[in-house]
């Protein structure tokens, strides 16, 4: 997922680009934005009562890790808030 790529060019001091519909741009925090998720099942390891899994289709990545968007509007820089 796009959070895995950010962490990565974070790790490298690589700057970091988005290139998405403006729409999934969002500011609410990660606690405040419903994930969409699936079945349980589908992802759960068959025989092991002791793992819970989660099936999360999304992921979301940190603003803090992106420099910046492109979406049909053009380029947006992020600017860390201060």
């Amino acid at each position: 997922g796009t959070y895995l790529l950010a962490l990565a060019a974070n790790d490298q001091e690589k700057p970091f680009y988005i290139c998405c519909e403006a729409h999934k741009q969002c500011t609410l925090s990660t606690a405040e934005f419903p994930l969409e998720q699936g079945e349980r099942l589908e992802t759960a390891p068959k025989g092991n009562a002791k793992v819970h899994s989660h099936n999360i289709y999304f992921d979301t990545t940190p603003a803090h890790l992106i420099t910046g968007w492109f979406n049909e509007k053009g380029y947006v820089p992020y600017h860390q808030p201060e």
